[in-house]
């Protein structure tokens, strides 16, 4: 009995120190919003009322001298969002079915090594484009504005990054490997062979005189024949200035494969971020163009801007509040062609 006793301490202590490395967070949201769509000579405008509802669950292992592992569950959809309720003028309820319940899947999984002058991870991994345009414009060039990668690759892509400290700053390098599919098809009587698109990603993040400069440089590399964009630009972040954070962009990109629809554009990005009264206040405005080669020229506008209020915050985590206005513009030929503006009231959960 006694020996029962002390193999299970044992294995409870084991159990502990494993676990004691194992960080779990997580945050969930609720987000009324009010949708409008404006289609001009094009379309029917539209109005929409709905809810929408997410949960996202994150797990970050450490084994030591800088070797790690994580991983973050969440609905594989829009921008994470499991799903929404409520249609028209009036919402209805949710469904009692498994309708829209939503399921969980490996949004992030990755493992790799993280020490001051050197790493490396692979795997499905984290990439924010909430405050990187030029992936928006690169991956993107038919929507541009109203952060597209964000919502469509749910700020992750598949492959590896490396980053290495050069100078003052830390070179990093990314690999997305956007299709890995080998795919035959006959076109036209002519069989054509498509695979292993990727895009390598390179930027230098530097700090002087209080002002952060991070460098991008993204490229295509694809069969012949096939769409290689490339995309060069740099995000800015200034010193804080009257209690506010002002932060600027400018991306520009070229696609000029003859037998793809070859392309250029550009977007800039203005931001300004600060604390105003018990909360704070964040907000951009983009000015985009991508110019069709033989085709139309969309000339885009964006803004966005939210005001977060901390309603309860605990060494546990916090519940916020954060009204949200986004309004996209899209001009073909000069002409107003669509809208879109959103209303919205985030209310969210960290833990």
């Amino acid at each position: 009995m006694r020996k029962i006793i002390t193999l299970s301490i044992i294995i409870i202590g084991l159990l502990s120190f494993a676990l004691a490395e194992i960080t779990l967070t997580g945050d969930a949201r609720v987000r009324p919003r009010i949708d409008t769509k404006t289609y001009g000579d094009y379309g029917t405008d539209n109005v929409n009322n709905y809810y929408m509802y997410r949960a996202r669950i994150n797990m970050k292992a450490s084994l030591g001298d800088g070797w790690h592992f994580s991983t973050k569950l969440g609905t594989n959809d829009f921008a994470y969002w499991t799903g929404k309720f409520g249609s028209g003028d009036t919402p209805s309820s949710s469904s009692l079915s498994s309708a829209g319940r939503g399921s969980l899947s490996f949004m992030e999984l990755y493992f790799g090594l993280k020490r001051d002058n050197f790493g490396f991870a692979m795997g499905v991994l984290p990439l924010s484009g909430f405050k990187n345009p030029g992936l928006d414009l690169h991956f993107y060039p038919s929507k541009v504005v109203d952060i597209p990668w964000l919502i469509y690759n749910n700020n992750a892509y598949h492959g590896f990054s490396a980053y290495y400290k050069v100078g003052p700053g830390k070179l990093n390098a990314l690999l997305s490997v956007d299709n890995n599919v080998t795919q035959t098809q006959t076109i036209d009587e002519v069989e054509v062979t498509a695979s292993d698109q990727m895009t390598l990603m390179l930027n230098y993040g530097v700090k002087f005189a209080g002002i952060s400069v991070n460098p991008w440089l993204m490229t295509t590399l694809a069969n012949e024949g096939e769409s290689a964009p490339m995309t060069i630009g740099a995000n800015f972040k200034g010193p804080k200035l009257a209690g506010f954070t002002p932060a600027a962009s400018y991306f520009m990109t070229s696609q000029e494969v003859d037998e793809t629809s070859t392309y250029t554009g550009n977007i800039m990005r203005f931001n300004l971020s600060g604390k105003i009264g018990p909360g704070s206040l964040y907000f951009w405005y983009d000015i985009a163009s991508v110019e069709w080669d033989g085709g139309d020229t969309h000339d885009y506008t964006y803004l966005w801007a939210h005001y977060k209020y901390v309603v309860f915050k605990s060494d546990k985590g916090e519940f916020s509040l954060k009204p949200t206005i986004r309004i996209a513009t899209d001009f073909v030929d000069d002409v107003k062609d669509y809208s879109r503006s959103k209303f919205e009231l985030t209310m969210e959960m960290k833990f």
